[in-house]
C-alpha cells in the first residue's frame, strides 16, 4: 500500500475518476497507467514508482494480461484507498450502480469474485506492499 501512495487517496473519488477510463467494462495497461498517474497529479498526491503502478494493474489482469476488467480494479483500488470498509463497499456499489434502483446479484457476484482473487493471489498484496 506504501509504494502506490493509495493510502492519501480517498476511496470515493479513486472509483468515480478511474471508473470513466474502462471501455466496455475493461481498462488496458496503458489507459490504467495514464489514468492511475492522472488521478495522483489530479489530487497533488506524491508518484509512485512505475514498477507500483504496473504490479498494482497486475493484481488485477490475467497473468501476462494487458486488459483488466473495471470491476476488479475498481475493488484493488477499494482495497488500497483511505477509508473505513463500510466507505469501501459504499463507494463500490455507487460506482457500480449509481442509478440507486438497487444492486443485481451478478453485481455483488462480481465484486466479491474480484476480492477473493485479490486475496487468494499467492500473497500479491503483501509483495505490492514491500515494494
Amino acid at each position: 500500500r506504501i509504494s502506490t501512495h493509495l493510502e492519501r487517496v480517498l476511496v470515493g473519488s479513486a472509483l468515480k475518476f478511474m471508473v470513466h477510463w474502462s471501455e466496455d467494462g475493461k481498462l488496458s495497461r496503458p489507459v490504467f497507467y495514464k489514468a492511475f498517474r492522472e488521478l495522483l497529479a489530479m489530487l497533488g498526491v506524491t508518484m509512485p514508482v512505475d514498477s507500483a503502478i504496473h504490479k498494482l494493474f497486475d493484481l488485477a489482469s490475467r497473468p501476462g494480461g494487458d486488459f483488466a476488467d473495471v470491476v476488479d480494479i475498481l475493488c484493488i483500488l477499494a482495497v488500497f484507498c483511505k477509508g473505513s470498509p463500510s466507505d469501501k463497499m459504499t463507494a463500490l456499489f455507487t460506482v457500480l450502480h449509481g442509478s440507486g434502483d438497487g444492486v443485481t446479484k451478478g453485481q455483488v457476484r462480481s465484486i466479491m469474485a474480484a476480492i477473493f482473487r485479490l486475496v487468494h493471489t499467492n500473497g500479491s498484496v503483501e509483495r505490492l506492499a514491500q515494494t
